[in-house]
């Protein structure tokens, strides 16, 4: 997937690539030599999720590598950047991750947290444009968030439920919302798990050991356009088919 980027990026020319990358490390977790690929190919930040630390051996990793931003809404002693302001030339964008509360591992209110980092930091971020990584169970939930963020940020981009929703728009004041982007990976899965594996467990209701899927390989993204004010103009869905993903 990683030999497909430059290529992608030559045809898109985006000024910054953003990638969800909590399940990079085998569907779990990520690791410095998983993560690395990734950077080297061009991707300039990672946000996380719930599952950002559930490889133990790379927690120090995640204390030092400042390209990884965690949820703001976790405990301050969790491994990772609270946020990041990416610079290209004259070009700055923030970026944002949240969890949501829903069906979710306990984290506090995404909505009060994020209003708390917009008053506390207003002067010191005036004029930068944020994205969020709204990574969420329900999509009430996100739905709420879009409207929340409507006019405050530049785009709020759901993650977390891996399938690509069909629900992309400008929100008013500016504010790019897509309930989930979509997952990167093997679509000749259940969300990224042999697809055997999964029926077997739902058939019989027994536990079953989850192993990855490589077949059927697709990227799932979105493409935003921002104006010079920092509002987003455009959003637009993002499903290529990867070598190795013929059978998708």
């Amino acid at each position: 997937m990683l030999s497909s980027l430059p290529a992608l990026k030559s045809e898109l020319l985006p000024d910054f690539i953003i990638a969800n990358a909590e399940n990079l490390a085998d569907g779990k977790g990520l690791t410095e030599k998983t993560l690395h690929p990734l950077l080297q190919a061009g991707v300039d930040v990672v946000t996380g999720g719930n599952h950002l630390w559930d490889r133990v051996g790379s927690l120090e990793y995640l204390k030092h590598e400042t390209r990884i931003v965690k949820p703001l809404n976790y405990p301050s002693v969790t491994p990772g950047s609270p946020f990041l302001i990416l610079e290209n030339g004259s070009q700055k964008l923030g970026v944002l991750c949240l969890c949501g509360q829903i069906y979710m591992p306990p984290c506090n209110n995404p909505f009060t947290i994020l209003q708390e980092f917009l008053e506390t930091r207003q002067a010191e971020l005036d004029g930068i444009p944020f994205i969020l990584d709204f990574h969420a169970e329900s999509t009430s939930e996100k739905r709420a968030m879009g409207w929340f963020a409507a006019g405050k940020l530049a785009a709020v981009l759901g993650t977390h439920t891996h399938i690509q929703t069909a629900d992309e728009e400008i929100m008013p004041g500016g504010t790019a919302y897509i309930t989930d982007v979509g997952m990167t990976g093997s679509h000749d899965s259940v969300i990224g798990v042999r697809k055997e594996i999964i029926i077997e467990k739902m058939v019989s209701s027994l536990p079953n050991r989850y192993e990855s899927s490589d077949q059927g390989l697709m990227l799932n993204a979105v493409l935003l356009e921002l104006d010079d004010n920092g509002l987003a103009i455009k959003i637009e869905r993002i499903r290529h088919r990867l070598p190795g993903g013929e059978n998708v």
